[in-house]
């Protein structure tokens, strides 16, 4: 597996999505080149300007994004940009005590980005805050099996180009 570059964009109120962020960049910095960003410091233009990231989001209030996110959400709500370009995975944070709002925020991010024709690689992985278990341990394993799916369909992408291009 050679290293994918990659933009892990932060949805969080209290800091636990960006540290869950910040962990998994760092375990696996021989596996992926991993920038970790906010979402409250990205704009819509810039999301355009990306080919793949993973979004790490919590989940506020009523099963809401995070509020210093929700900016960026309701303007690439408004402005729907062709995203068809984005390849992206979604770890959401939740708390099963609220099972109405489990992990609602990083799926609102994943309805919209679909919305927008990015293509999510992979299923969203959902964490329990109130299942004890420590979110790096929880997503560990899920992180490593995405970075595998996502260099797949890369490679494929890499190659699709090509055979179009010998067939012109």
């Amino acid at each position: 597996m050679s290293t994918v570059e990659l933009t892990i964009l932060v949805a969080t109120m209290t800091g636990t999505a960006e540290l869950l962020a910040e962990d998994l960049a760092e375990e696996n910095e021989d596996l992926c080149s991993a920038q970790v960003r906010l979402l409250e410091d990205i704009e819509v233009a810039d999301l355009e300007d990306l080919s793949q990231v993973l979004l790490v989001s919590s989940t506020y209030g009523t099963g809401e994004v995070p509020e210093p996110s929700k900016e960026l959400f309701n303007n690439l709500d408004e402005q729907r940009p062709n995203l068809n370009g984005l390849l992206y995975g979604v770890i959401s944070l939740g708390d099963r005590t609220y099972p109405k709002t489990f992990a609602r925020g990083g799926q609102l991010w994943d309805e919209l980005l679909l919305k927008c024709n990015a293509c999510r690689v992979g299923d969203v992985l959902c964490l329990d805050a109130s299942s004890g278990e420590d979110p790096l341990d929880a997503s560990s394993h899920w992180f490593k099996k995405w970075l595998v799916a996502l260099e797949e369909r890369l490679s494929s992408g890499r190659l699709d180009k090509t055979l179009r291009r010998a067939s012109s």
